[in-house]
């Protein structure tokens, strides 16, 4: 069995996307057998990743689409195409294949959700009315990433189906509770997820320059960078230090050092940040907005909104915290994700979902 999918931006800055769209590729190998390829148009300096063949496209036009699909020999019978993400070739590309016979699978990753489709409003509704829909539908199965999503695809879908991200399997030692207590915000810098409100809380709190706290930010820029400096610098706050993008090894450090993860997101998919920093022990203090209902239902997470009162609150409520209940939410945590978000789970429904619409 081949899967090729397909996404339209492999940069840094859509990270989440494109790793979460790959991410069980090594255990759908080994476990099932299934080759994963990953194909997006070409740029400089792409990353190499393993278990996955990387497919770089000179020509995205529908005449290199079939040239591609004839010169690699892929057949309808053994191939299924996902696609990842809206408003751009992919959808294009999953509609034409489909049209010469091949299944597919259409992962919108958030982009559908109802904030996200208020930015560009008119522009969106327009280009979806007359483009995205009448492509998208045509697809086999709608694959929403989190449960939110999964109610608001279904108004427009009907063949929508639940398959979250995960991360892979690792079971944390004790997190150690000490001063200066690290709050970590990871994501890109990007209006949308609600670094400059965060800041704005941040400098308001009786955490801003109090040395028992600290604020890391870490990500690529994505339009907040200078904003987001200004306000520090203009606030003289000693306490909040921007790291810039953290991947691999440097990442993992980041994690293991902190003890809160703050999201104040207005709109996401199913954020893989917010797993990976729940099962490193850290307390995720974040929105209605990140789909992750299932943390607050279980009383996993901090809940806050958008605003900055909201996040205020969220930052002082987790700083009194002490150290005796840090480390029980922290050990429940890590516990939380490793039973129902592993990508060997996650690998399972996917290959399930692939086998049955090759029956």
């Amino acid at each position: 069995m081949h899967i090729i999918n397909i996404i339209d931006n492999i940069s840094q800055v859509n990270f989440g996307i494109w790793n979460a769209a790959i991410a069980t590729a090594k255990h759908l190998k080994e476990d099932y057998n299934v080759v994963s390829e990953l194909w997006f148009p070409e740029i400089e300096d792409a990353p190499e990743l393993e278990n996955i063949t990387m497919v770089p496209l000179k020509d995205i036009s529908k005449e290199g689409l079939l040239k591609l699909v004839d010169k690699k020999g892929l057949k309808p019978s053994n191939t299924i195409i996902v696609t990842h993400g809206c408003w751009q070739y992919a959808t294009k590309w999953g509609s034409e294949l489909k049209n010469k016979g091949f299944h597919w699978i259409y992962t919108p990753h958030g982009m559908l959700e109802p904030w996200s489709i208020q930015q560009k409003k008119w522009k969106k509704k327009v280009y979806f009315k007359l483009v995205e829909y009448p492509l998208s539908k045509k697809s086999d199965t709608i694959r929403a990433v989190g449960s939110p999503e999964l109610k608001n695809l279904k108004n427009t879908y009907k063949n929508t189906v639940l398959i979250p991200n995960g991360i892979e399997e690792n079971i944390t030692t004790v997190k150690e509770w000490k001063k200066p207590v690290q709050f970590l915000f990871m994501a890109r810098l990007h209006h949308k997820k609600g670094i400059l409100p965060l800041i704005q809380a941040w400098i308001a709190s009786s955490l801003n320059n109090n040395p028992n706290f600290n604020l890391n930010i870490a990500g690529p820029d994505d339009g907040e960078k200078d904003a987001m400096l200004s306000l520090i610098q203009k606030n003289n706050t000693q306490n909040i230090k921007y790291v810039g993008a953290r991947y691999g090894s440097e990442k993992e450090q980041l994690l293991k050092q902190s003890h809160f993860y703050i999201l104040p997101s207005h709109s996401e998919g199913f954020p893989t940040s917010v797993l990976e920093a729940m099962q490193y022990g850290l307390i995720p203090i974040i929105t209605e907005g990140c789909n992750f209902p299932e943390v607050f239902e279980n009383k996993k997470a901090i809940q806050i909104t958008t605003e900055t009162d909201s996040i205020l609150q969220g930052l002082e409520k987790a700083s009194k915290i002490d150290a005796a209940t840090y480390q029980k939410m922290s050990q429940e945590a890590n516990k939380y994700i490793n039973q129902n978000y592993t990508l060997k789970k996650i690998a399972k429904q996917q290959y399930e979902l692939y086998k049955g619409l090759l029956l």
